[in-house]
């Protein structure tokens, strides 16, 4: 595999949902899910390799005591990782409750 820029490739861009593994990204709509990390990574590859080439950016999650918080209610991406995994994780609460 070709080298990749660590800026680029940061190990918090994947995140395990209950629906596989998804990958965060800087655009509008994150990738996946995919059955594995492994999978995940390679997307990561292919899709570093076909974006245009743009500088690093600073982290701009907010975070509090080391506890990245994400508003799904603004969330503007389309397939956010954050959104669906909180979507699945309340439907499975909702299912519990109503059993």
């Amino acid at each position: 595999m070709n080298s990749i820029d660590p800026v680029q490739f940061r190990s918090n861009r994947f995140i395990e949902t209950r629906r596989g593994w998804v990958i965060r990204t800087r655009e509008q709509t994150d990738i996946g899910p995919y059955i594995d990390r492994e999978s995940a990574e390679s997307a990561l590859h292919r899709y570093i390799a076909s974006a245009p080439k743009r500088s690093p950016r600073p982290n701009t999650a907010t975070v509090y005591y080391g506890i990245e918080i994400h508003d799904a209610v603004n969330c503007h991406k389309i397939n956010c990782a954050i959104c669906l995994e909180a979507q699945e994780a309340a439907n499975e609460a909702r299912s519990r409750i109503l059993s």
